[in-house]
């Protein structure tokens, strides 16, 4: 079982079993075994309130019984408490998995983040480059006309 806490300090233990994957299918219509299959993967990690809503679901028996609704559990992810949450389900995930899977999900999870990373590098060098400086002061000068002031007729 793996846990993480959300941005309040709570944590909060997500297990993959068949009762808790039947109750992601039956409320949000969601078959979490389409991830380990890399039909989901992409689709869950980049989109928050896919994978909040998800995890709330797994999460629910704690949330029910500390009196916390969907809503304040989802006021409490945000930034790093989606990450590690994100990387409890995912791991998660490769736990559940038969051991002759393992690996490859493994491998899967970690050339992901391999991407991710890359991406986050070339999106970074791009906003340091010069050519983006240079559009940015072109757009930043061409509202000039708008903020200077009109001619004195006196």
């Amino acid at each position: 079982m793996k846990t993480f806490k959300d941005c309040n300090g709570r944590e909060w233990e997500v297990a993959i079993n068949i009762t808790t994957l039947k109750r992601v299918r039956d409320t949000l219509e969601i078959d979490l075994l389409k991830i380990t299959g890399g039909e989901m993967l992409p689709q869950v990690v980049s989109d928050p309130y896919l994978l909040v809503n998800i995890i709330y679901v797994l999460c629910s028996d704690q949330a029910e019984k500390a009196g916390i609704s969907d809503e304040d559990f989802g006021r409490a992810m945000a930034g790093d408490a989606i990450d590690d949450a994100t990387k409890a389900l995912l791991d998660e995930l490769v736990n559940f998995s038969p051991s002759l899977r393992r690996p490859l999900l493994a491998k899967a999870m970690t050339k992901m983040n391999e991407v991710e990373k890359r991406a986050v590098e070339l999106a970074s060098k791009k906003l340091e480059s010069p050519e983006m400086e240079k559009q940015i002061e072109e757009a930043l000068t061409s509202g000039d006309s708008s903020t200077s002031s009109p001619d004195n007729s006196d």
